[in-house]
């Protein structure tokens, strides 16, 4: 004859049995472990991506300067003594077209640094 045990008594039998331990599993501390990787690896690259982004502004901002400069240059001087040709300055490659209109010159500045390209299309009145 089966002899059955009240359901509290099963439980408590069970209890008494489980210890529960404190602490991490080798599981859990991987699992850190895999989540703290990628995040590093994130902050990495978004490092990576913002020092290029950083270096692309400083070769555009010296390309635009030097776009300035010469067209300043463009500028004040008369428009008969105009004429197309390209400059180095400071590892920057600036050309230049001039394209001779009756009361004005359109002029076409086109600057390169590394790998930076800018161009700048403006028209100079002549005096």
């Amino acid at each position: 004859m089966t002899v059955l045990r009240p359901v509290t008594a099963i439980f408590a039998a069970m209890s008494s049995r489980v210890r529960f331990r404190s602490g991490v599993s080798v599981v859990e501390v991987l699992v850190a472990l895999v989540i703290l990787s990628i995040a590093a690896l994130g902050s990495a690259a978004t490092i990576g991506y913002s020092a290029r982004a950083q270096q692309r502004a400083a070769s555009l901002r010296r390309s635009l300067e030097a776009l300035r400069i010469r067209a300043a240059e463009i500028e004040v001087s008369p428009c008969a003594s105009l004429a197309s040709g390209n400059a180095v300055a400071d590892s920057v490659v600036v050309t230049w077209q001039i394209e001779a209109a009756e009361t004005s010159v359109g002029v076409t500045l086109t600057a390169t640094y590394r790998d930076v390209t800018s161009t700048l299309r403006t028209e100079v009145p002549c005096r």
